[in-house]
């Protein structure tokens, strides 16, 4: 489906964000208002710090490129379009769209939304979420939402190749694919082997014995995938199985959001999100009892993905 334009106004903070649209006339307003919802309003004042805090953009009816919250977006880095005029009275409560605050610009969010999960070879973790979301996809009957996975470190030919582990990852890697004992420094010939045959391999096979019984017999037929520009640029949002890949993509991409998958689970309660390790461990190499506690661990929180999500924005 294609994007319609709703309204254009000034552009005050650069930026895309994609959300549901909430009319807000005060803070008394705060109670139906959710992170990552966009603030349309009148003009924004000091008494909305908190909101325009949670806010994925702001949009609104007058202003102009130093009025507050042309100020306030910038110095937060999320987009603002200012004097669209009629926002509030265009733009209805609900409403899913997409604010690009570096053309001024409003459309209707009719594509689904995109999530993008991502760990180092895309044949363990980031499978695992991927097929173990699109299961309780249809158990929760959810449509307009779609997944995907990746990894940062597939495809040692692509431009886009992360390197995410030093020797010991390597000579893990070597000893898997090849069946070869090898020691430091490993040669380069050796590596981009390996990593052919992960590419071709599949998903781990620890993992597939797991979601088979399960029922999930889709990660069968998984590819391993590269991250690349195109993928980040098409997800809305980014969940990564650990707080290093959290890192390196922001450092290689600067996505506009990116939480590993256990932070974006808790980001509605601070003080356990301050106390609890956001990363999942990775099971290579570790025995199948760690790859059954990793697929529990992603299991777990997939669920709250799915409670976390707005239904009204999905269905």
């Amino acid at each position: 489906m294609s994007e319609k334009l709703l309204l254009k106004g000034i552009p005050a903070s650069q930026g895309i964000a994609r959300g549901k649209a909430k009319i807000i006339k005060g803070s008394q307003d705060s109670n139906k208002f959710n992170r990552g919802d966009i603030l349309v309003t009148k003009i924004t004042d000091p008494t909305m710090v908190a909101l325009i805090a949670q806010a994925g953009a702001i949009v609104c009816d007058i202003g102009g490129i130093v009025s507050h919250p042309s100020i306030v977006s910038r110095e937060l880095g999320i987009p603002c379009v200012v004097n669209t005029k009629e926002a509030t009275k265009k733009l209805k409560d609900g409403m899913m769209v997409r604010v690009d605050g570096g053309k001024g610009e409003i459309y209707s969010a009719s594509q689904p939304y995109n999530i993008l999960f991502v760990c180092a070879g895309n044949t363990c973790r980031s499978p695992a979420a991927l097929h173990l979301a699109n299961h309780y996809k249809k158990v929760e009957k959810v449509k307009n939402i779609t997944f995907n996975s990746a990894g940062i470190e597939v495809d040692p030919r692509s431009q886009y190749f992360i390197s995410n582990d030093g020797p010991d990852y390597l000579k893990n890697m070597v000893e898997i694919y090849l069946g070869e004992k090898v020691t430091a420094p490993i040669p380069r010939g050796f590596v981009l082997r390996a990593y052919k045959k992960q590419i071709q391999g599949g998903a781990n096979p620890e993992l597939i014995s797991i979601l088979t019984k399960k029922g999930i017999d889709s990660v069968k037929s998984h590819k391993p995938q590269q991250l690349s520009q195109e993928l980040v640029e098409r997800a809305d949002l980014i969940l990564t199985m650990s707080e290093n890949h959290k890192n390196k993509i922001t450092e290689k991409f600067n996505p506009e959001k990116v939480y590993t998958l256990i932070e974006y689970c808790l980001l509605d309660q601070p003080a356990e999100l301050s106390q609890t390790d956001l990363s999942i461990a990775d099971p290579l190499m570790k025995g199948k009892g760690q790859y059954q506690r990793m697929v529990e661990q992603v299991e777990s929180h997939i669920k709250k993905l799915f409670n976390k999500l707005n239904k009204d924005e999905l269905k």
